[in-house]
């Protein structure tokens, strides 16, 4: 806000441009954070204790209100208290669930190095000369440019190659065998294969 009021030559636009971009922070506040993570409380206080989505609602819009018109000291001091408590609330339970599961725990810290170094845990597209590429799609360049051969086609791929590769040397044979040059044009054309 400051950079548009200040930095820029018209300082009434400047001005009114950081008065907008005040405007739609705060309004885009109310949708980005505060209604998502209430809608999540309330959905997860419903499904767990049956608490009415509204009450969940208004209460946590009621304990929003008092800690913000606090001012930064009010937010601070419930910060100090929550964070804190949150941590070790959440490292409790982990290793409640830890405990609960202990026997698993050998083939699942087994599990997360092994899929850790695997080539599934890169599983995301590189871009290679405007093509975008997965883990296990072949590519293939020369000086004539670049194909890519994806991954679930490979099988389909590597029957035709072996399909063309039956009649090229069918085809190959047939000319050496042939003394005729018309022949021999219309074997490299495909002709002589529809015999």
């Amino acid at each position: 806000m400051y950079t548009m009021k200040k930095g820029l030559r018209n300082k009434t636009f400047g001005a009114i441009l950081a008065w907008l971009f005040a405007l739609f922070t705060v309004i885009a506040s109310f949708g980005i954070g505060n209604m998502t993570q209430g809608n999540s409380i309330a959905s997860a206080l419903h499904s767990t204790f049956n608490v009415p989505t509204q009450i969940s609602g208004v209460v946590i819009t009621v304990l929003s209100l008092v800690i913000i018109v606090g001012g930064i000291k009010s937010i601070s001091k419930v910060s100090a208290i929550v964070v804190p408590t949150m941590a070790i609330f959440y490292v409790i339970c982990g290793l409640i669930v830890i405990i609960g599961n202990i026997s698993n725990l050998p083939s699942g810290l087994a599990m997360i190095f092994k899929m850790a170094f695997s080539v599934k845990a890169v599983n995301v597209p590189v871009n290679i000369c405007g093509m975008d590429v997965c883990p296990g799609d072949v590519i293939h360049m020369d000086e004539n440019g670049a194909v890519k051969f994806p991954n679930q086609y490979i099988g389909d791929v590597l029957d035709k190659v072996q399909k063309l590769q039956k009649i090229e040397q069918e085809r190959q044979e047939k000319m050496r065998n042939s003394s005729d040059v018309e022949e021999i044009i219309r074997i490299m054309n495909g002709f002589e294969d529809n015999k």
